[in-house]
């Protein structure tokens, strides 16, 4: 009777350390090294996380596991702007932007919609020139995730026969979560969700570790 309890035991044990080792799919490793990107940028030199201008040592970022739920198909519909609109940033200042599209997608059961904005700043740098900015705020600000909400970028070639690729697990902080002085847009009301995006990036902490 001992020895089958033994052998038992074993096969648990076994099969516990197969599920540890069970390896990570092509996007959760996608998602992975975008976020180490991401550390990588806001360590860096010209970043606000720079190691001068953090006293103490920043391990990582606090994310949601990567969720392929919230990678997210959305029909997109084309804004003719035909004006500027100025959106206030925390710190007081404003910024202006041109509305480029209204995002169109179902999640939870309800169907959400999100302005995707170019800024007139941004148009001017090669590395945002072909890229969408969305600005949003959802059910976890100020719970899970920062209270100003958060943004994402997304490549313009991703718009194809009206549809565009929205993955939220890309989701990021804004500058102003981690340092004061930055100009950091306020999401307006218009892309303020009523439902809870539990993925991308999370509250930032200071000696938080990475989230996988």
């Amino acid at each position: 009777m001992q020895n089958r309890f033994l052998v038992v035991f074993l096969l648990f044990i076994s099969v516990a350390c197969k599920v540890k080792e069970i390896p990570k799919t092509a996007y959760q490793n996608e998602i992975r090294l975008y976020r180490q990107l991401a550390f990588a940028s806001l360590t860096s030199e010209q970043g606000p996380l720079s190691p001068d201008k953090v006293k103490d040592k920043v391990k990582g970022l606090d994310y949601f596991p990567a969720d392929e739920q919230y990678k997210l198909i959305a029909s997109y519909e084309k804004i003719k702007a035909d004006s500027i609109t100025v959106i206030p940033t925390y710190s007081g200042k404003q910024n202006d932007y041109i509305e480029f599209g209204r995002l169109t997608f179902n999640l939870a059961g309800q169907e959400h919609t999100l302005t995707a904005f170019k800024g007139l700043k941004s148009m001017r740098l090669p590395q945002y020139r072909n890229k969408i900015f969305i600005m949003f705020k959802d059910e976890t600000n100020e719970i899970t995730t920062y209270g100003g909400g958060r943004y994402i970028y997304i490549e313009e070639s991703l718009i194809q026969n009206d549809k565009i690729e929205v993955d939220f697990n890309k989701a990021f902080n804004p500058y102003c979560a981690y340092s004061d002085g930055y100009n950091c847009p306020i999401p307006p009301l218009e892309n303020h969700l009523n439902v809870e995006i539990n993925a991308g990036e999370r509250d930032f902490i200071s000696k938080g570790e990475w989230f996988d």
